[in-house]
């Protein structure tokens, strides 16, 4: 049930922060996306240690770990978002690019998600280093739970005119 009242926190502050998500064919500021990257972290932090049941010790040497890996992450998705608008604003005025060009593009997209999933693996070893194995394993759950429920959220405000994909479909987790 706990897990059920943060995930309502979130969607209100994610909802509170829905001028800051572009709508269809607009680009945010990239400050408003920080603020944004801000608050999902700080709720993020919080989450995880309700979830895993942390103490001060505990927390001082995990999260350190973990905002390493994330500001890296956050950078390459920034990145990632650039190529895909760049070839978005080409497509919608149609100015078609070259071959050349769009297999850069292809080429640094694919070496940024290969990159991510470099990251991740690299901060759950690290992570694995802080945690219990039973804690490992609520974290790894955790995660995994957290990013499904973001991109839901995300996609029911910027799709506020349709059904939310798969809400109600789950149990939340204890």
């Amino acid at each position: 049930m706990k897990w059920l009242h943060g995930l309502t926190a979130i969607a209100l502050m994610l909802i509170l922060a829905a001028p800051c998500m572009a709508a269809p064919g607009q680009r945010r500021g990239g400050g408003q996306e920080k603020q944004l990257e801000e608050r999902i972290q700080s709720i993020r932090i919080w989450k995880i240690t309700e979830f895993l049941e942390l103490d001060t010790e505990l927390s001082a040497k995990l999260f350190p770990v973990m905002q390493q890996y994330e500001d890296q992450i956050n950078e390459l998705l920034r990145e990632q978002r650039q190529i895909r608008h760049g070839l978005a604003t080409a497509i919608s005025q149609d100015k078609p690019l070259t071959a050349e060009e769009l297999n850069k593009l292809i080429d640094r997209s694919s070496q940024i998600d290969h990159k991510i999933i470099d990251l991740h693996h690299e901060e759950y070893v690290a992570v694995a280093k802080v945690l219990d194995t039973e804690r490992m394993m609520k974290f790894i759950a955790f995660e995994i739970r957290f990013q499904e429920e973001i991109q839901k959220i995300i996609y029911d405000i910027k799709h506020s005119d349709r059904p939310a994909r798969g809400m109600g479909n789950r149990t939340p987790m204890r």
